[in-house]
């Protein structure tokens, strides 16, 4: 069985997959091993099923995250890479990059739009972070819903390599959010135009939304909250104050014009 890409009405577009009852039923085995924490099992039970059916993007996908929790970096970006390739070859060249929409509503889109996050996020921190922000760059004009959060890692992209160009694009795109990382973010491309009263408005804005970010960040030490648990962050808590310091600190180091902005003005 192949995957192709199908055209349901001018810009919206759903993966179609034929896959067999029998490897259905071998991947929902692989994923009950991953969820119990059988990696070995659930390693099995992927590579048996993509020996037979290799085109299975999703079980691509759940390799790649045995690999990751076993440790095993390189396999899983090669995985992958593998599960990306896949989906790509799908796309028909009529696909228009820029108009198109394959949304995460459609629950066979979701393989490919996983496949091209876990992929970039890979690669983000690492000599190809330059394609991590294409493949999410790519992910938002497509999935703009964008359920994965790709946004986030473009802004701390944007961020770091000092483009307002595409800082003014993302900020355009997503009006109507108001994360912290959002909010601060507008504070710091405001610093980065040398812009201080757009400064000060969006950081009172980002303040009042967020007031223990602000604390969090003018800390010197940043303990982890008591209780902190990684897959549970409370809107407006310590902990979601203490992950975005994580993420985006080292935009407002000690000694940095942020981080003197910051102090002035809390």
């Amino acid at each position: 069985g192949s995957v192709k890409l199908k055209q349901l009405e001018k810009h919206m577009w759903v993966f179609e997959t034929l896959i067999d009852e029998d490897i259905e039923q071998q991947f929902d085995e692989a994923l009950e091993y991953l969820s119990q924490g059988s990696l070995l099992a659930s390693e099995l039970t992927l590579t048996k099923l993509l020996s037979e059916y290799p085109q299975h993007i999703d079980a691509w996908v759940h390799l790649g995250l045995v690999y990751e929790y076993s440790g095993r970096k390189m396999e899983s970006y090669v995985v992958l890479r593998e599960a990306h390739r896949i989906g790509l070859a799908a796309f028909p060249t009529t696909f228009n990059w820029d108009k198109d929409l394959l949304e995460w509503g459609f629950i066979e889109n979701r393989p490919f739009l996983r496949a091209c996050f876990n992929l970039a996020l890979h690669m983000a921190d690492t000599p190809m972070a330059v394609e991590a922000e294409q493949i999410f760059t790519r992910l938002v004009k497509i999935s703009p819903n964008d359920n994965q959060g790709a946004r986030y890692l473009l802004l701390k992209r944007f961020l770091e390599t000092g483009n307002k160009l595409k800082l003014q694009w993302l900020d355009t795109k997503y009006p109507e959010d108001h994360s912290p990382e959002f909010l601060y973010g507008k504070v710091l491309f405001a610093l980065m135009q040398q812009d201080i009263d757009r400064a000060k408005a969006t950081f009172s804005e980002a303040k009042a939304a967020f007031p223990l970010v602000a604390r969090e960040l003018k800390k010197k030490r940043h303990p982890r909250p008591a209780g902190f648990n990684e897959g549970y962050i409370t809107v407006g808590g310590k902990d979601q104050a203490f992950v975005y310091w994580r993420e985006f600190g080292d935009f407002w180091k000690i000694d940095s014009p942020a981080y003197e902005f910051l102090l002035a003005n809390i």
